[in-house]
C-alpha cells in the first residue's frame, strides 16, 4: 500500500528483491496512479474500506499487508476489520500524525538528488490535481486525525515497524508513540 501521491509502481523495485514465489499484489489508492479520480470525498476509512474489498474479492487468505506511509495507515485501519489480515510490515506508517515531528532536520527525501525530488513532488502535485482541492484536503484530514495507538497495543498479529534513522533524535523512539507489545518489532535503516 502505497503512501500519499505515490502509486502502485513504486514497489517494482522491492517486488524484484523479494523472495521467489512470493505473491505480491499492489493496489491503487482512488485517485492515485491508475485509479479513477475519487469523484467525492474520500476518508483513510475509505481507503481501508477499498483495500478489505480487494482481498475478499480476491479470496486472500493470511494476507500481510506492506504499507508505506498514507499505506501504513490504511493497514492499520484495515487490520482489525478482517481475519485474512495476518501480519503488517509500516514503512514509515506514523502511529499518528504527531508522529511525524518525532525527526529533526529535513529527512523528507532523504538522500535523493534533486531530480528524483523533483519527479516525487510533480507526482504528488498530479495527484493533488486529480482529487481537486477540498477532496484532497478531506483526505488529508481524516488521516491527521488517525491514531493507530489503541490498536497497535491490542494488536495480536506480527506487526514490523521499520524507520530511517535520518534525523533520528534521542526522544524518536518514544515521540513516534510505538505502544508496547510483544507482537510489535521495531527495525531501523541506517542513512
Amino acid at each position: 500500500l502505497h503512501g500519499s501521491g505515490c502509486d502502485s509502481a513504486d514497489w517494482d523495485a522491492v517486488i524484484t528483491n523479494l523472495p521467489p514465489g512470493l505473491r505480491s499484489i499492489c493496489m491503487d489508492f482512488r485517485g492515485h496512479g491508475a485509479s479513477a479520480s475519487p469523484g467525492q470525498d474520500l476518508s483513510l476509512d475509505d481507503l481501508a474500506g477499498d483495500v478489505l474489498a480487494l482481498a475478499d474479492h480476491l479470496d486472500l487468505r493470511n494476507t500481510v499487508l506492506v504499507g508505506h506511509s498514507l499505506g501504513g495507515l490504511g493497514a492499520m485501519t484495515a487490520a482489525p476489520r478482517s481475519s485474512r489480515v495476518t501480519a503488517l510490515v509500516l514503512l514509515e506508517g506514523w502511529t499518528s500524525a504527531r508522529a511525524e515531528a518525532a525527526y529533526s532536520g529535513d529527512r523528507l527525501y532523504g538522500g535523493l538528488d534533486a531530480p528524483a525530488i523533483r519527479r516525487v513532488e510533480e507526482k504528488l502535485e498530479s495527484t493533488r490535481r486529480r482529487f481537486g482541492p477540498r477532496a484532497w484536503e478531506r483526505l488529508i484530514e481524516s488521516c491527521g486525525g488517525f491514531d493507530g495507538a489503541s490498536y497497535l497495543r491490542q494488536a495480536r498479529i506480527p506487526i514490523v515497524e521499520v524507520y530511517g534513522d535520518l534525523g533520528r533524535t534521542p526522544d524518536t523512539e518514544k515521540d513516534l508513540g510505538i505502544p508496547p507489545n510483544s507482537w510489535i518489532s521495531l527495525q531501523w535503516i541506517h542513512g
